[in-house]
């Protein structure tokens, strides 16, 4: 019987390492593009699974940025990453949350997108996928 387009048989191992930032990238736009339950074997190392977690991280503080209700949104860039706090004293919410670059751009590129806006140039994000897709840029 023909498998499904697309689908890896049980037991095949991947013969190409993906680069860490670029399945970032693709689970916070698209998170069904790589679904745990297809790509069952990926989600096996610690490393891809870290991944997965910075992912839920990223698109959990977008939809927290797009919530409604008052709040206070600090950011405090350094040369390697952003420190993003967000005070919601009707919930009594506080996070703060430790990203890189690559992560405060995705959050800034989603963010826009859902609002409608144009969003930032995203060269990072637009490096890192290139790379998952197997070209340098």
């Amino acid at each position: 019987m023909a498998g499904r387009l697309g689908t890896v048989p049980p037991g095949a191992k991947a013969n190409v390492a993906l680069d860490a930032d670029g399945l970032l990238a693709a689970l916070v736009l698209s998170p069904a593009t790589y679904s745990r339950n297809q790509h069952f074997e990926l989600y096996r190392s610690p490393n891809m699974r870290s991944v997965q977690r910075r992912a839920r991280v990223v698109r959990g503080l977008v939809r927290l940025l797009l919530r409604e209700e008052e709040k206070t949104v600090e950011f405090s860039p350094t040369e390697t990453e952003v420190v993003v706090r967000v005070h919601v004293p009707a919930l009594g919410l506080r996070r703060t949350a430790h990203l890189t670059l690559l992560e405060f751009e995705l959050v800034e590129f989603m963010r826009a997108r859902a609002l409608g806006e144009r969003p930032p140039s995203p060269q990072r994000v637009d490096q890192a996928l290139l790379r998952l897709s197997g070209f340098e840029p």
